[in-house]
């Protein structure tokens, strides 16, 4: 239950929490990161953006602060991927640190940001 929860979960645009995570953290994770969608700006103009997938290696410590440095998963050397990265680092940081419930240990992570998520729909012709 716990992996298909974790696969649900990076699919849909939020945090794929560590396999031994409880589904709590893992519901929790998936909040927590979804706040970086209010502080990401997208250029929806930009071919292709929609369909992106941005995925880093994040650490959370006990208090919800990024240990780190986010680190790209999987980056791509296009002029548009590099920009949509970019701004999503820049939202997962001026998202941090998280809330996070009592008793928290800190963790890993892996969210994956869709810049779908962020632009509205195409208009149709």
């Amino acid at each position: 239950m716990i992996l298909a929860l974790t696969a649900s979960l990076a699919l849909a645009g939020q945090a794929a929490p560590p396999a031994q995570a409880s589904e709590e953290q893992q519901v929790q994770a998936a909040a927590d990161f979804g706040q970086v969608y209010r502080n990401w700006t997208v250029h929806c103009s930009i071919p292709g953006i929609r369909e992106m997938r941005i995925s880093f290696d994040v650490e959370l410590d006990a208090n919800g602060a990024i240990v780190g440095q986010p680190v790209l998963v999987r980056p791509r050397n296009t002029p548009a991927y590099q920009a949509a990265a970019h701004g999503a680092r820049q939202a997962l940081l001026a998202s941090a640190p998280f809330d996070v419930p009592e008793g928290y240990q800190g963790g890993r992570y892996r969210p994956t940001f869709l810049p779908g998520r962020v632009c509205p729909e195409a208009d149709e012709d």
